[in-house]
C-alpha cells in the first residue's frame, strides 16, 4: 500500500473526533476490516534530536486503547482523543503517521502528514 498524506488540524482542549474514509487508486473503498489493529503516534514536527535519536511520542493512539476504532462495516476509521488528552498537546505543528496491522504481523504504513494545533480562545 503507498501511504497517502493528509495534514488535520485539532482544537486544543476539545474531543478530537475525526472521521477517515478512504479509497484505493481503483475507486474502490478500503475496508478496515481487513486489518487486525491499527496505531498512530504523534510526534515533534521534526523527527531527529541533536543527539541522532526520535523525540518521544506526544501520543498514541491505537486500537487497542480506544483512540482508533472503526464504524459502517469496517468502512470508516475514527480517530478519538478526549479535552483533557487535546488540552495537554502544545501549540505547534506535529508529525504523525498511521499503520495498519494485518493478522500475520505485517504492517501496512497508511496515512501521515501534519497536525496543526489550534489554541483555545475561550477557556
Amino acid at each position: 500500500m503507498i501511504p497517502g498524506e493528509y495534514d488535520f488540524s485539532v482544537y486544543k482542549g476539545g474531543r478530537l473526533n475525526h472521521k477517515i474514509t478512504a479509497v484505493d487508486a481503483m475507486g474502490v473503498a478500503v475496508d478496515f476490516g481487513d486489518y487486525a489493529s491499527a496505531r498512530m503516534q504523534i510526534r515533534p514536527l521534526w523527527m531527529q534530536t541533536a543527539t541522532g535519536t526520535m523525540p518521544t511520542a506526544i501520543a498514541s493512539l491505537t486500537t487497542d486503547n480506544g483512540g482508533i476504532y472503526f464504524e459502517d462495516a469496517g468502512l470508516t476509521m475514527m480517530l478519538y482523543m478526549s479535552a483533557t488528552d487535546t488540552a495537554a498537546l502544545i501549540n505547534r505543528k506535529l508529525r504523525y503517521d498511521i499503520e495498519l496491522v494485518l493478522a500475520s504481523g505485517d504492517v501496512d504504513k497508511f496515512l501521515y502528514g501534519t497536525i496543526t494545533i489550534m489554541d483555545e480562545v475561550t477557556v
